[in-house]
């Protein structure tokens, strides 16, 4: 399943600033992010001021849409929305963002566990997160539920 996730960026007007990020989340993928929800609320249950795991591995691409991309309605209005697109979306090139550092976080709010990605520039002094999955929906993913609804629970 192919997903835009909403991002944001420390400096949203920077030329070097994310608006979005492309993921393509795979069962196998969902399994894995899965069994790091249970290591987060383990290690959270052992040490109630834990709250997040950071990996060192990232499944996410950055990219910055503009006026003319014609992206409108394919991708979330909002930096906490993710939704699900097709595989004949296209991106253009030069919209890609060159990031580094960059990692998934699984973190704990509330009772419920979430990821989402987090990376900087590679051009500016930038920080940027996307918004989170919530376990719902990486569940479903797991699950191979290809019906899951590829929108935001927030």
């Amino acid at each position: 399943m192919r997903i835009v996730l909403g991002a944001t960026a420390s400096e949203p007007g920077s030329a070097y600033a994310c608006d979005h990020a492309v993921i393509d989340l795979t069962p196998t993928l969902a399994r894995k992010i899965l069994a790091r929800f249970d290591m987060v609320t383990r290690v959270q249950r052992a040490d109630s001021s834990a709250h997040e795991l950071h990996f060192w591995d990232c499944e996410v691409k950055y990219f910055q849409r503009t006026d003319e991309d014609g992206l409108d309605d394919r991708v979330p209005r909002d930096a906490s929305e993710f939704v699900e697109i097709g595989e004949g979306v296209s991106i253009a090139d030069d919209a890609w963002l060159w990031t580094e550092c960059e990692h998934m976080v699984v973190a704990v709010n509330d009772v419920e566990p979430e990821v989402f990605w987090r990376a900087m520039s590679k051009h500016a002094p930038l920080r940027m997160q996307t918004c989170a999955l919530p376990r719902r929906f990486v569940t479903n993913v797991a699950n191979g539920r290809t019906d899951a609804p590829a929108t935001s629970f927030s």
